[in-house]
């Protein structure tokens, strides 16, 4: 029998999910105190879903930890996954994680992929003792606006983001936060160069998150010049005081045209996959 009781988050109200979120990451390398409106567009975001999401409670009914599946078609993304400090080291983690497992072939999930810090062994021992495999970095640059090259000035235009959808098409394969599903529900911003003309559009699909600019997708970027392309981020910049890019796949051109213009590492992901 075991010594611990799952469920989904179904009967659980938004605060009281938000919360239980909060505390399994508290004391991790980067807490995560979230309100429910943020924990709601995660949510919405990256497909999370409700029905296979784990909650996890000792027989006592104390609450242990939580791990948020999300779903897209017949691949899944685990969304955070944590246990409670008053349960670390106990071995709970291996009966979450195996339970995450179980709901995702419940589901009829083909795979699990999920993003571990560099600096987090235990987790990255955690996904690997339960089959995960790792894949590729996953890096994350920014860069102060004031610190960007010089670039000529350009006319640049703002439009409807959703005119650049059809035309994302990365380079390399995407993180799940970068992928189009995730970008489509997003406020985001666009732009590109009045009156160039190229084979395809070009731009930059860009989000706003407080003091920042986040580039989300950069458009047919290979077909801009380093003066092209600065000149747009300049613009989408506007009074943000720095540009970050956010889980960019080591291999990516964009990420090296950023670290080319001075964008320096933040942090790093491994990202590990489980095929079921």
């Amino acid at each position: 029998m075991s010594q611990y009781r799952f469920s989904s988050t179904l009967h659980y109200t938004p605060a009281e999910i938000t919360e239980m979120q909060n505390v399994t990451f508290s004391g991790y390398f980067f807490p995560q105190t979230m309100t429910p409106e943020m924990a709601a567009e995660v949510w919405r975001c990256y497909d999370v879903d409700m029905v296979h999401t784990v909650v996890m409670h000792s027989l006592n009914l104390a609450f242990v930890g939580l791990a948020r599946l999300a779903l897209r078609g017949w691949r899944g993304w685990c969304g955070g996954f944590g246990i409670v400090p008053r349960y670390r080291g106990t071995g709970a983690s291996t009966h979450l994680a195996e339970r995450m497992i179980y709901k995702a072939r419940e589901a009829g999930l083909k795979t699990i992929q999920l993003e571990v810090l560099h600096q987090n062994i235990p987790a990255q021992k955690l996904y690997k003792r339960v089959g995960f495999e790792t894949l590729r970095q996953l890096l994350s640059v920014e860069i102060a606006t004031k610190a960007l090259p010089e670039s000529p000035a350009l006319e640049v235009e703002e439009l409807d983001p959703e005119r650049l959808f059809p035309w994302v098409a990365f380079d390399v394969r995407p993180s799940w936060q970068r992928e189009l599903a995730s970008i489509a529900t997003l406020k985001s911003r666009a732009y590109t160069l009045a009156g160039k003309r190229f084979d395809r559009p070009t731009g930059l699909i860009t989000e706003r998150r407080k003091a920042h600019l986040r580039i989300l997708a950069a458009i047919n970027h290979t077909a801009l010049t380093d003066g092209e392309l600065l000149a747009l981020l300049r613009h989408a910049a506007g009074d943000a005081v720095g540009i970050q890019l956010i889980n960019e796949p080591e291999e990516s051109a964009l990420l090296r045209r950023c670290r080319d213009f001075g964008f320096f590492d933040v942090f790093g992901q491994y990202e590990m996959f489980l095929t079921l």
